[in-house]
């Protein structure tokens, strides 16, 4: 998942600067930034299905995850 997350980002070119100015009139600014968060939340969320995987044994980490993934990002 860590690997679908980060090619994600950088195949949508999230972190560069675009070419042109975005069309978002009657939007906020901030809009972009939002969208950024959004993927670092991903990866976030990612790193945390790998330390389930890895270091979880009571399921405590595994809600976390779920959790980071489908309420924070999606």
């Amino acid at each position: 998942m860590p690997a679908a997350a980060v090619t994600a980002s950088i195949g949508l070119h999230i972190w560069q600067k675009p070419l042109r100015p975005a069309k978002i009139e009657g939007v906020h600014r901030s809009f972009p930034f939002f969208i950024r968060a959004a993927y670092v939340w991903l990866l976030i969320a990612s790193g945390l299905w790998v330390l389930a995987a890895w270091a979880d044994h009571s399921g405590g980490i595994w809600g976390a995850a779920r959790h980071a993934l489908t309420v924070g990002f999606i």
